[in-house]
């Protein structure tokens, strides 16, 4: 047990402060240097602090939108035929709730001064689970699309038996019990809830060696195997593009194959936000120490919260398919809400006129 470290999980996924158990807080003398107080109320109004509230709110609002949207096209009849469309919409439901779970432990703090999540062993357990089961199986997931784009780009034919979309159903529900059952077991035996003030309660994590094999398993073995994969889809849209400009006559096989590119810009727009915001705050996470800044972790858990609301917007940006599925979707939203107004207009007309 002296190897033990204790992290304070005060706000959001991530930790805030580490020390060794040995040098934990045992009276009120050493408290206040490692736990300053919290203030309540009007006093603990902190402008920087609203600032970054006010930006987890419209990541939220924006995500949760995105999200849905592209969770609603990829279940429509032409794109859930497509073996991803498993993954995609699997994604899109573990990224709203990452960044619910998120704004919601904000929310909390920002208008009670409490960490209401945080106010149990069971609700700390909950929490801590929950965070930590949707950033790993985001990751996994990312990874399985990773995969997929890559068989497709060097066969047809295997990309056919591996990934169909049956199969890719199954890929995903066996990682997600893994990573559930995993993540369950490890905060059953090392989370619970602590009181360092009368003032919060935070959650307790005690870093063990489940705690870094947790981190290197679901977070940095998908981030190492997607970068050389992405490397060789890169390479591979490159050659198949630059082979088709210098080709006149257009046949069936080149049309698959710009359809397949337009499916891999897709995928890498997804892949490449997702290293790209995910590895600081996992490097953050495993490294830090008691010395480590805090406003370091306030910026990381934006950029975690950013990668979680970006797919929907990747996904109409990068496929033009997609963008006229979300344009088709807005305007027969719009057309029904022009239909429903005119009809109350018409009705509150014949209605209330002859009565005046």
């Amino acid at each position: 047990m002296d190897n033990l470290t204790t992290m304070n999980y005060l706000n959001d996924s991530a930790v805030r402060t580490i020390f060794p158990k040995d040098a934990m807080p045992m009276n009120g003398s050493n408290v206040g240097r490692l736990f300053p107080k919290q203030p309540v109320g009007k006093q603990g109004f902190d402008p920087a602090m609203e600032v970054v509230y006010y930006a987890k709110l419209l990541l939220f609002i924006a995500g949760s939108f995105g999200n849905l949207v592209s969770l609603g096209i990829w279940l429509t009849k032409q794109f859930r035929k497509m073996s991803r469309s498993v993954v995609c919409s699997a994604l899109a439901l573990v990224n709203t709730l990452y960044i619910t779970l998120i704004f919601t432990n904000s929310t909390t703090w920002h208008f009670s001064r409490e960490y209401i999540l945080s106010r149990s062993d069971i609700s700390c357990k909950i929490k801590i689970a929950l965070l930590g089961f949707t950033q790993h199986l985001n990751a996994c997931l990312i990874l399985l699309l990773s995969l997929e784009r890559l068989v497709a780009v060097l066969s047809t034919y295997l990309v056919k038996v591996i990934f169909d979309r049956k199969k890719t159903a199954i890929y995903a529900a066996v990682l997600t019990i893994i990573i559930l059952a995993f993540d369950v077991y490890f905060v059953v035996n090392n989370v619970s809830s602590w009181k360092p003030f009368q003032t919060y309660t935070a959650c307790k994590l005690v870093k063990t060696f489940w705690f870094q094999m947790r981190k290197v398993l679901f977070d940095f073995i998908p981030l190492i195997v997607m970068i050389p994969c992405n490397i060789i889809i890169v390479i591979k849209v490159i050659y198949e593009h630059l082979k088709m400009r210098h080709s006149i006559a257009v046949t069936q096989q080149q049309v698959a194959k710009k359809k397949s590119i337009k499916v891999s810009v897709l995928t890498l727009s997804v892949t490449i936000s997702h290293i790209v915001l995910t590895v600081p705050v996992n490097v953050y996470i495993l490294c830090c120490n008691k010395h480590t800044k805090r406003s370091m972790f306030v910026v990381f858990t934006l950029l975690s919260m950013l990668n979680a609301s970006l797919n929907g917007y990747a996904y109409t940006l990068s496929s033009k398919d997609f963008r006229n599925k979300v344009k088709s979707i807005f305007v027969k939203v719009v057309t029904h809400v022009l239909t429903c107004i005119t009809s109350v207009c018409t009705w509150t007309h014949n209605t209330v006129g002859p009565m005046q």
